[in-house]
């Protein structure tokens, strides 16, 4: 549920959540955005944060005014916005965030919020065109996918979108390249992490115990914690050691995927590090860098940390 809030002065201060803290208005210089955001103020009802908190606000927001037939200018610039919070795997970075996101989108197709008419975007690679693309008015909320990997390959190229009719129309551009993950000063973020092995030197059908510990630094609790534990290849998980701290609700759940464990925490106290045990069983001749763990909230992607890789060598039974 969602009700408005006015302040003299100002059309639509912000929406408030029933129940939750106030949100406030932001706007981008240009006038083309507007979005609500909580700021330090709390969560959602749905444990959302940070960027996937704004996101759900600003959709219950929207399609409130789409509801009330109300503001269309407002309403088109937060739909605006919340299209360019799309992430690269074509989310919204919680699943929350994701659902309303996707309503308010769907809401406001078709309805009169203004500026429906053709559009028309210019791509050029260091100011060359290399491809024009035609939107019709029918087709404004279509999203259109282009590669242009081939034409970047190397580097060092200016991408330039110009859009010619004037509509303000959103993009995203998404990069992938690999990086060397570096340590970092994991204690001065929201969570910190450190996974560690009894050995780093076997043979084949021997077994190596992983500890994994995850630090909520923050003063509150960090709720719906996820841990991403790696399997490194060569390796078989004991499962039946997750299957424990499942049944002494250390956890909540786990799910062995080909390459990882996931597990699933409810909720990690302040200051109060878990620590988390596990086996893997070599099961052939390997020498294979292990990729780090990882640990995030679920319904605020943003606070992540990523650890280090681990080396393992794995040698055939004599």
């Amino acid at each position: 549920m969602a009700e408005w809030c006015r302040e003299e002065g100002v059309e639509i201060w912000g929406c408030c959540l029933v129940g939750q803290p106030y949100a406030f208005d932001c706007g981008s210089g240009d006038g083309k955005l507007v979005w609500w955001a909580q700021g330090d103020l709390g969560r959602t009802m749905f444990y959302g944060a940070g960027r996937s908190g704004s996101i759900e606000t600003t959709a219950l927001g929207a399609l409130a005014m789409i509801e009330a037939g109300q503001y269309p200018g407002t309403t088109r610039q937060a739909l605006a916005w919340i299209a360019q919070q799309k992430d690269a795997f074509g989310t919204f970075h919680s699943s929350q965030a994701t659902v309303l996101a996707l309503k308010a989108l769907l809401a406001g197709t078709g309805k009169p919020l203004g500026g429906e008419k053709e559009r028309r975007i210019e791509i050029a690679l260091d100011d060359q065109a290399v491809q024009s693309v035609v939107i019709p008015a029918d087709e404004a909320d279509v999203v259109r996918q282009i590669d242009l990997s081939a034409e970047v390959a190397g580097g060092g190229r200016r991408l330039t979108l110009s859009d010619r009719s004037r509509t303000g129309t959103g993009y995203q551009v998404t990069l992938v390249h690999y990086a060397p993950e570096s340590d970092g000063a994991q204690g001065q973020k929201p969570l910190s992490i450190e996974l560690a092995y009894d050995k780093t030197e076997l043979a084949v059908d021997d077994t190596v115990t992983a500890t994994a510990t995850v630090t909520n630094n923050r003063s509150t609790p960090a709720p719906m914690v996820i841990l991403d534990l790696p399997i490194p290849a060569g390796f078989a998980l004991q499962a039946d050691d997750l299957a424990e701290l499942v049944d002494a609700r250390t956890i909540a759940r786990y799910q062995v995927t080909a390459r990882s464990a996931i597990v699933y925490l409810r909720r990690l106290e302040p200051g109060k590090p878990l620590t988390l045990r596990y086996r893997l069983r070599a099961t052939m001749p390997v020498k294979v860098t292990v990729q780090p763990m990882r640990a995030y909230e679920y319904y605020d992607p943003d606070t992540k940390v990523t650890g280090t890789p681990t080396h393992l060598t794995v040698a055939a039974r004599s």
